[in-house]
């Protein structure tokens, strides 16, 4: 006799062996060895409980509905009059922020040439600078507490993100604007202000809803942000150089000059940069909102950022040619800037678009470490990282203010 297989009881114990679900009934009555196996089989698999899998249909009505209350909540709780005022206290403040940072500078020189006559007053002139450097940093506090809806659709949120763009790019808007209009014409605060007109009716109608997908927006930053990082970290390294020796810095920044202004790599920054600020202006837009503080300061450093690149190169193409590669000879009058009037919007506009870079470079390579290292190896080289930015930044911040070893 023919016994049966250890695949048929499991089947006939399931109830899918099908047609032959007599032939094998008939056999374990006939066959003593087969209904002893089968009767073990049947023991050992009654033991065995089969999961129980939710209704997903039946979830979903619940699910919704504790979506729809919690958007009420908060859409109420956004229409109160204490979030009323909420914004209306930071929309005034970003705005406040934006319209005395000329104010700042005219205290940033005096407090200069106080302490150049009493060197007991050297950290008024860093506090007054930390102020005129905290325009991202600002912006980005406030985005925090904005009232939630769609980017553009309400009035106070597109005031508060114009605003804060306003206020994040301040020290290098103040410059563009300066170069843009010929002093004969208008003074520089007037220049600044009528960049504030102009902020504040681009928040006067409701934005349009454009749907860009976010992938191939984020492909196109990181790759010529890439391209363009080797060019703007030899500028840093070079403004850190100025420090120990201002010699090599002239030597370095003539040639970094005359390779900047031949006419093939010139159009290549420009499209590079071109692309890289549409792209993050794009992308920065869709992720800035309540609730979240990294994104937020990587927008609004970003803000500043593209501001800060927009005056180093396209201010040559709005009042004349590329700069020559010769440039002005370097004096150690000229490498401080709080020594003039003119040359003092130059020290926080310097000094935020080296901290911007280095606040940007590092998020990213942070997220490439991520990938390939453990956590705690990337915590490590992070902190490694700040320590090595907060020291080239204090180079910077010295040299720029006329001391050097």
């Amino acid at each position: 006799m023919r016994h049966l297989s250890d695949d048929q009881l499991v089947l006939h114990y399931y109830g899918e062996d099908g047609r032959d679900l007599a032939v094998v009934e008939s056999h374990l009555r006939r066959c003593d060895r087969c209904s002893i196996a089968y009767q073990a089989l049947q023991r050992g698999l009654d033991l065995v409980m089969a999961p129980e899998f939710p209704d997903v249909a039946s979830a979903m009505p619940p699910v919704r509905d504790f979506m729809r209350d919690r958007l009420r909540e908060i859409a109420a709780r956004d229409a109160s009059p204490h979030a009323r005022r909420r914004t209306a206290v930071l929309v005034a403040a970003v705005w406040l922020v934006a319209l005395i940072y000329p104010l700042s500078l005219r205290l940033l020189f005096a407090s200069g040439q106080w302490a150049a006559a009493h060197p007991g007053l050297v950290p008024l002139v860093i506090v007054v600078l930390l102020f005129a450097c905290a325009g991202p940093v600002l912006a980005a506090f406030i985005l925090q507490y904005m009232p939630r809806g769609g980017l553009g659709q309400r009035s106070a949120t597109r005031l508060g993100v114009v605003g804060s763009l306003v206020a994040a790019s301040a020290p290098a808007s103040f410059l563009l604007a300066r170069s843009i209009i010929p002093r004969g014409m208008a003074s520089d605060d007037a220049s600044w202000y009528a960049v504030l007109i102009v902020g504040a009716l681009c928040a006067v109608r409701r934005w349009p809803r454009v749907n860009i997908p976010n992938r191939p927006v984020a492909s196109t930053h990181r790759v010529f942000a890439l391209l363009l990082m080797a060019f703007l970290l030899a500028h840093v390294v070079n403004q850190a150089l100025a420090f120990v020796s201002p010699p090599s810095y002239a030597a370095m920044r003539s040639v970094m000059r005359l390779a900047s202004v031949t006419p093939v790599t010139y159009a290549a920054i420009l499209v590079g940069l071109v692309m890289v600020i549409g792209s993050g202006v794009i992308a920065s837009l869709s992720h800035v909102g309540p609730g979240m503080w990294r994104r937020n300061l990587q927008a609004t450093t970003g803000w500043f950022l593209a501001a800060f690149l927009l005056q180093h190169v396209f201010s040559g193409l709005l009042i004349g040619a590329p700069p020559s590669a010769a440039g002005p000879a370097i004096t150690s009058a000229s490498m401080n800037l709080l020594a003039t009037t003119r040359g003092i919007a130059q020290l926080p506009f310097l000094l935020l678009g080296v901290a911007a870079f280095l606040f940007h470079v590092g998020v990213y390579a942070r997220l490439v470490a991520v990938a390939f290292l453990a956590e705690r190896s990337v915590r490590r080289w992070s902190y490694a990282g700040a320590v090595a930015g907060g020291v080239l930044m204090i180079a910077v911040g010295l040299s720029l203010c006329g001391i050097h070893l």
